[in-house]
């Protein structure tokens, strides 16, 4: 039959919980828990008679963090990566906040070595920023990060409305429309959260029209400073602001959908440039 006592300290899979477990007559044996049902066990499998399990939990006493479990082709490291790169996005974690590796490894249930090795690969994307003596930390918009976002979505979307004049479907215009539906009545109701989200998605939907698979690659690798840009956008904001800035998104549709390919690119880059000159007015913006 099998019971629980209080553990010898023994570390389980990734800093997550472990099972132990002692054969009558044999070695004590440690087997990390890989799923992040409350049942350590893995899978629905029963332990054998004699056997003996421990139930480890965190240093206050609760139960461990389920650990991260990546994709088939992903690494640990990959797995963090994009959780943390999540986080960045929806605001969990703000600009300038510090990222400590402990505090992150408790926090995911992982060591801190896939960790560091995320925190390296968002530090090359520019979401994560390392000062000497000062550890990890969210970047920050500055104004010449502002210049070289905006200069390059001028470019990118550019391209992408050019392409989209070409491939304009009725399917493109509803899916546009409803997003921009949805735009309008989150801003109308203050949820500017809503609008960040569904601002993405917009424009995420004609790169996807533009159906240009090196452009889609550059786009993802871009998506967390483009990220950063719309959020500080929005962010300067007014509610009446808010609420016509999700409006401009129906004239981008009128423009596009009629098809001159030089009017839309103005357009767009008009559009782009009303919003870098926003965040640049911020008077707590790093020069």
């Amino acid at each position: 039959m099998s019971r629980e006592r209080a553990p010898p300290e023994v570390p389980g899979r990734f800093g997550g919980r472990a099972e132990l477990r002692r054969r009558r007559g044999g070695k004590l044996e440690a087997t990390a828990a890989t799923t992040s049902c409350l049942d350590i066990r893995l899978g629905a499998e029963r332990p054998a008679p004699g056997t003996v399990t421990y139930r480890i939990a965190s240093a206050t006493g609760s139960p461990m963090p389920s650990p991260i479990q990546p994709l088939p082709d992903q690494s640990l490291a990959d797995a963090v990566a994009d959780r943390l790169r999540e986080g960045i996005h929806n605001g969990e974690y703000a600009p300038g906040q510090r990222l400590v590796e402990r505090t992150l490894s408790d926090g995911l249930g992982v060591s801190h070595i896939p960790v560091r090795e995320a925190l390296t690969k968002l530090e090359d994307e520019g979401l994560v920023v390392r000062l000497p003596r000062r550890g990890a930390r969210v970047a920050e918009l500055s104004q010449k990060g502002i210049a070289e976002v905006s200069s390059m979505r001028v470019l990118l979307e550019g391209f992408v409305v050019r392409r989209c004049c070409e491939r304009w479907t009725s399917r493109l215009e509803r899916d546009l429309r409803r997003l921009v539906d949805r735009m309008v009545s989150a801003a109308e109701r203050g949820d500017a959260a809503a609008v960040l989200d569904l601002d993405h998605r917009f424009h995420e939907r004609l790169w996807r029209q533009a159906d240009h698979s090196i452009l889609i690659e550059i786009a993802s690798h871009l998506r967390g400073r483009i990220n950063s840009f719309l959020r500080a956008t929005i962010q300067t904001l007014s509610p009446d602001e808010l609420v016509a800035h999700a409006m401009t998104h129906r004239d981008l549709i009128e423009i596009i959908r009629a098809g001159d390919a030089d009017a839309a690119v103005a357009a767009m880059r008009a559009h782009i440039q009303a919003a870098a000159e926003r965040i640049e007015d911020r008077p707590t913006l790093d020069r």
